[in-house]
C-alpha cells in the first residue's frame, strides 16, 4: 500500500473541511487541485482520483452531519452553562446587595 504524500493529504483535509472545494474536486479533481495552487506529481493526482467518489461523498456528508449535530450540542450545552453562570452572578449580586446568605431566585 502506498502512503499519503503531503500535498495529498492537503487535498484530502480541504476536501473534508471545505465545501466550494469539495464540490469542485467532485466536478473536476485537476480544475480544483490547480485552482487551490497544489502541485501533484501525476502519481499523487491518480491516486486521488483512484478515491472511491460516491463512498467519500457519503462519508463527508456523514461526517457533515455529525459536526452539525455536535456544534448545536456544544452550543446548547453552552447556552446552557451560561444560564447557569448568570443566575450565580445574579444570586450574588443580590445576596451582596442585601446581605443574605443562600438566596434563591
Amino acid at each position: 500500500m502506498a502512503e499519503i504524500s503531503g500535498k495529498q493529504l492537503q487535498v484530502l483535509e480541504r476536501l473534508i473541511g471545505d465545501a466550494e472545494f469539495r464540490k469542485g474536486f467532485f466536478e473536476d479533481p485537476d480544475a480544483a487541485v490547480a485552482k487551490a495552487g497544489i502541485e501533484l506529481t501525476e502519481e499523487e493526482m491518480a491516486g486521488l482520483k483512484g478515491l472511491d467518489f460516491g463512498l467519500l461523498s457519503s462519508a463527508l456528508y456523514d461526517l457533515d452531519m455529525r459536526l452539525s449535530k455536535t456544534a448545536a450540542t456544544a452550543a446548547t450545552t453552552a447556552a446552557s452553562q451560561a444560564a447557569s453562570d448568570m443566575a450565580s452572578a445574579v444570586a450574588n449580586v443580590v445576596a451582596a446587595m442585601f446581605g443574605t446568605k443562600g438566596v434563591i431566585i
